[in-house]
């Protein structure tokens, strides 16, 4: 449809049907810059604000759904793939790109789907989308509940096309990976593929069959953790992020079992109780001078 959303200094964010205003959006608390529809669903509208907030719209019925407020400063920037349309990407002033899967969005298709693959077709819409899909109307304010986006057809045509609508036997695993691969996003994921097909006694889908030593994987992540412990954000005026990164590497630090890098990362970052309560199990003196 010929729907516009626009973000201004006046702190709100306005659609536009033609040259009529349909609807304002009022909640951010400073100047509105980056706004982005939802590829799949046309009446979900995502903002981002120089308050340091993404803000996820139901425009149908005027909603803010979610608030995130992880940036530390302006929100320059937001981006999705039709292919991933349930996965976002913002980019801020406090020099953080940050990834957002939105997945309350794609609940009600994804469970469809999961539970009857043969009934997505009911679920896509093969059509244009209509301002009654951004807007609803007066009779009902709730839009329909359907998938617009290139990203949805193209599911539907795999499940339809490549698997001829055969949901049994290797067929229901590759179903379950088109699926759940377009509504949601893990890493990993791809291995669960692998093992349902192992298991199945069936041939692995996956292109690379390396396998990591344990030590090399210790020694990766060891070395992911020393390096956010040494980034420094050196831009005046910025909220740095240094508790954010220690409290990352303290993760990491601890499910490779180094405690004692833990504790450090724990205590660098003001979090003395967390440390000195696990700092015993490194050693009776580690615990005497932490305390």
């Amino acid at each position: 449809p010929k729907v516009l959303a626009s973000g201004s200094d006046d702190r709100t964010v306005r659609v536009w049907e033609g040259e009529t205003e349909m609807r304002c959006l009022r909640g951010h608390t400073s100047f509105v810059r980056p706004v982005l529809w939802h590829h799949e669903r046309p009446n979900i509208l995502f903002s981002g604000s120089w308050d340091s907030t993404i803000r996820v719209w139901d425009v149908a019925t005027s909603t803010c759904l979610y608030v995130a407020t992880e940036h530390h400063a302006d929100v320059y920037g937001l981006a999705s793939h039709p292919d991933r349309p349930f996965f976002l990407a913002s980019t801020s002033r406090d020099t953080s790109l940050r990834c957002w899967v939105v997945e309350d969005l794609a609940m009600p298709f994804m469970l469809k789907a999961v539970v009857h693959p043969e009934s997505v077709a009911e679920i896509v819409s093969l059509q244009e989308p209509s301002a009654w899909a951004v807007f609803g109307n007066h009779a009902d304010s709730a839009p329909p509940l359907l998938l617009h986006g290139a990203g949805s057809k193209a599911l539907l045509l795999k499940l339809q096309g490549e698997l001829g609508g055969n949901f049994s036997g290797a067929n229901c695993v590759k179903a379950f990976k088109h699926i759940l691969s377009f509504f949601m996003y893990r890493k990993g994921l791809d291995d669960l593929w692998d093992l349902c097909l192992n298991i199945r006694g069936e041939p692995a889908t996956s292109t690379s069959n390396v396998i990591f030593h344990e030590k090399d994987l210790i020694a990766s992540y060891h070395s992911r953790a020393q390096q956010l412990r040494s980034t420094t954000v050196g831009i005046a005026g910025i909220m740095t992020k240094k508790d954010d990164r220690l409290r990352k590497a303290a993760d990491i630090l601890l499910r490779i079992g180094d405690i004692r890098g833990y504790c450090e990362c724990m205590r660098e970052c003001g979090q003395w109780e967390r440390a000195i309560s696990i700092a015993p199990a490194v050693s009776q003196k580690f615990w005497f001078e932490m305390c």
